[in-house]
């Protein structure tokens, strides 16, 4: 009889043990701790012709304003590049001496 109980108690907790926490509201999941992923960027060149001023950045030439590898440039100066990723700021900065190109 105890055996009969005690397997009867198990099986009715088996989905008991599934439900999900009742005070969260529907259509939302637990939360994850998923951190953004930093997107490896190599600035390689920056170019000045004038006012105008590219860069190159994982082989791409890109201006203020362009999106490249997940990114937004918001800026580009002599000797770095801002981007925008994921509402944050990130800085690309010269690893060695710069490349600068500046044409009259």
């Amino acid at each position: 009889m105890t055996r009969a109980l005690l397997l009867i108690l198990m099986v009715m907790a088996g989905p008991a043990l599934a439900l999900k926490d009742p005070t969260r509201p529907a259509g939302t999941s637990a939360p994850v701790d998923a951190k953004p992923t930093r997107t490896s960027l190599s600035l390689t060149s920056i170019i000045q012709a004038g006012e105008r001023r590219r860069a190159v950045i994982n082989g791409q030439v890109v201006r203020e304003g362009d999106p490249v590898a997940g990114t937004q440039v918001l800026s580009i100066d002599s000797d770095r590049v801002i981007l925008r990723q994921g509402g944050k700021r990130r800085v690309l900065r010269w690893q060695g001496p710069p490349d600068i190109k500046t044409t009259p």
